[in-house]
């Protein structure tokens, strides 16, 4: 069976979505003839805002051995300079923009997430002493692809960079019009990016959005590998009836999203609906205020339940227990497609987006079937109400999701394409 070594600087039981793309590839590529050992930093699995997911570990190096997979996981590391930039004191609140511009001059891509730093030492250590046939590498953090180089001296494995997000998401969308210190800054990026990726034997990503802006750092092939959800976990539920008609938006807000149109809806429907068995929960928010502020403030707290961050598994009970499911699409951006959405078709609930994206979230649903959209906060007051209605009749609501569309976003499914993409590269047969 052939190996693949993957570096991925967030993976489980770190909390967010970035863990969970190269933990699929961990689950799944076996299957395909594929042996993944993982290379990550060790987590704690309570990380909730980004002061914890920064914070160094000086743990030793932990090998863990599965039926799957391997996974080294080892102690983090920053610069000395960038520990002594971030102390509390005066004179270093002087010298961090600095020291920040000239990290962007000179390519060294998120100083406080320092994946080369490391990793670099145990990467040519275990490369010289093990043969691999593949090397995947999945960022952010950027400054992991400082490996590459570094590991094709050392290695004639086929090397894959990831782009699960870009140096700027907003670059795929055609009316982005960013100010000229970002716009200087992005170039920046993308010079050092095209010098770091020059060692790849090809480029995956998770939307195809992004396949143009990749080719100009890179003429390589890019294969667009989605994201999705994981089966196994949804199939582990047994949903259960609510005793309230129960809506959730589950995850991460963004000040980027549109959540007008959400928020006016479900206050419309309150006050539509008063004293009525209706819930309307917001699961895993990030610490930041300004969210939990402009829901409190227009949500009565008797139809609302709040949470931070949680783990997976509650956050898949949660998604597969709710009646209807929101989330805001990402207007005026081009094929923002996250995880959370792909986890809501999982789940075969109702989706109510609001607004709509005029992109890919938009086509999601309409070739899935499993869900509608709203552009408005009257939009949204209809389609909830005709949810509502539904449910009171059976306490549950009418869903007409396409099967074989929703089965291609599973991640087994994601993954088995990824490994027949890289028995091209190989040029043989993955399986032996």
């Amino acid at each position: 069976m052939k190996r693949i070594l993957i570096f991925s600087y967030y993976f489980p039981p770190c909390h967010g979505s970035p863990p969970w793309r190269a933990y699929s590839w961990a689950q799944h590529f076996k299957e395909q003839g594929l042996f993944p050992v993982i290379v990550t930093r060790h987590w704690q699995g309570d990380e909730n805002k980004w002061e914890d997911y920064i914070h160094d570990t000086d743990l030793p190096m932990k090998h863990e051995v599965t039926d799957d997979f391997e996974v080294y996981r080892l102690p983090s590391q920053k610069s000395k300079l960038f520990h002594f930039l971030h102390r509390k004191i005066f004179i270093t609140s002087i010298f961090r923009p600095l020291y920040y511009f000239i990290c962007d001059l000179t390519g060294n891509f998120n100083p406080e997430v320092n994946a080369f730093r490391t990793f670099s030492s145990f990467a040519k250590k275990y490369l010289m002493a093990n043969e691999v046939d593949f090397i995947l590498l999945t960022g952010p953090p950027f400054n992991l692809f400082k490996l590459i180089k570094k590991l094709a001296k050392v290695s004639n494995a086929k090397v894959v960079a990831d782009f699960r997000d870009l140096w700027d998401n907003r670059e795929a969308a055609p009316a982005y019009n960013p100010s000229l210190m970002k716009q200087f800054k992005n170039k920046l990026i993308k010079f050092h990016l095209s010098r770091l990726l020059k060692n790849v034997d090809a480029l995956s990503t998770v939307t195809p959005a992004f396949i143009d802006l990749l080719h100009k750092l890179n003429r390589k092939d890019v294969v667009v590998i989605y994201n999705g959800f994981e089966k196994k976990y949804f199939d582990e539920i047994t949903r259960v009836s609510n005793e309230k008609f129960t809506c959730s938006m589950i995850g991460s807000l963004y000040a980027a999203q549109n959540v007008d149109i959400m928020l006016a809806g479900i206050q419309a429907f309150v006050l539509t609906h008063q004293n009525e068995d209706i819930l309307f929960k917001f699961i895993g928010l990030d610490p930041d205020k300004r969210f939990l502020t402009r829901i409190s403030e227009m949500i009565d707290k008797k139809y609302l339940f709040i949470s931070p961050r949680i783990g997976k598994a509650l956050a898949v009970k949660e998604t597969v227990q709710s009646d209807v499911l929101l989330y805001p699409g990402w207007k005026g951006y081009k094929g923002v497609i996250g995880v959370k959405p792909l986890d809501y078709l999982a789940s075969r609930n109702n989706i109510l987006l609001a607004p709509g994206d005029d992109d890919i979230l938009d086509n999601l649903l309409t070739k899935t079937h499993s869900g509608v959209i709203a552009n408005s906060a009257e939009e949204f007051l209809n389609e909830l109400n005709k949810f509502y209605s539904q449910w009171k009749k059976n306490k549950i609501c009418i869903y007409n999701g396409v099967e074989s569309e929703i089965r291609f976003f599973s991640r087994e499914n994601q993954a088995k394409i990824f490994a027949q993409y890289l028995q091209t590269l190989r040029g043989n047969d993955i399986k032996n």
